[in-house]
């Protein structure tokens, strides 16, 4: 599993990406930081998780530590997914940081 989120990590790597925030400088206050980290179960980083605000394409991925930042709205939800894991939807409320420990789909994976 730890070598093929490494052939993804260099993979989505080699893709451009920009993570574009859809608000202007007026609504500045309606939007804030949000950092976190995503693990397994068993506690080790995931490179490459695809972390999207929802109703947007507002999104980054994790790197090699599992850490992510995204400017969001307030009260926003991400959307976290990862191949191989079932998918969450993590609301934000007036958080800074979170903590997601993804779990393995076993529906997938049979």
């Amino acid at each position: 599993m730890l070598i093929l989120g490494i052939c993804l990590f260099f993979l989505i790597s080699s893709i451009p990406m920009y993570a574009v925030s859809p608000y202007s400088l007026e609504t500045s206050q309606q939007s804030r930081r949000v950092s976190g980290t995503v693990v397994d179960q068993s506690g080790e980083p995931i490179i490459g998780v695809n972390v999207l605000e929802k109703g947007t394409t507002n999104g980054v991925i994790t790197d090699i530590d599992g850490k992510f930042s995204l400017v969001v709205a307030n009260n926003a939800i991400l959307i976290v997914t990862y191949i191989g894991y079932v998918r969450q939807e993590i609301p934000t409320s007036n958080q800074t940081f979170v903590s997601i420990t993804l779990i393995e789909d076993s529906e997938t994976l049979d």
